[in-house]
């Protein structure tokens, strides 16, 4: 724990002083505008991740009405991994296909199946608003899982 405080205040502080350092070398207002860009893209992509996960839970919810689930499932799946394992080969070659802890991935690949199976099928039988809502409940149940399962504590400012 007292290493993640440590890293909270070291990345700061080494933040600041990159921008001094960058700030003497380009100037005062170059390196605001570049500030200025950098937090816009950022604030951009998150408002894109947003918008195509919407758009994809609302294929979802539309295609659980004329498709079967896990062939929803699958084909999400399939064509995802045509795609990774062409851009990983083209850009690591085969060393993407080994793993340090290969049954921990398998276990992390099928919690991920059954995670996106269980909100298909949630599509099917509840409005597309409150399955997200759900969703979004997850990281309350992580926090009360971790002291369960992991033994962490928790303390008021994680409640």
């Amino acid at each position: 724990m007292r290493i993640f405080l440590l890293l909270f205040l070291l990345f700061p502080l080494a933040e600041l002083a990159l921008l001094i350092k960058v700030g003497s070398s380009i100037g005062v207002l170059p390196t605001i505008l570049l500030l200025v860009i950098s937090g816009m893209a950022g604030i951009l992509l998150t408002i894109l991740s947003g918008l195509l996960l919407a758009t994809m839970d609302t294929f979802g919810k539309y295609l659980t009405g004329e498709l079967p689930v896990l062939e929803i499932v699958w084909a999400r799946y399939f064509f995802h991994t045509i795609l990774m394992t062409a851009w990983l080969a083209r850009t690591r070659g085969t060393s993407f296909l080994h793993s340090k802890r290969p049954g921990l991935q398998l276990a992390r690949g099928a919690a991920l199946l059954c995670a996106t199976t269980l909100m298909y099928v949630s599509f099917a039988h509840v409005p597309l608003a409150d399955a997200t809502a759900v969703q979004f409940f997850a990281p309350v149940l992580v926090t009360v899982l971790s002291v369960i399962f992991l033994g962490e504590r928790i303390g008021v400012p994680r409640i």
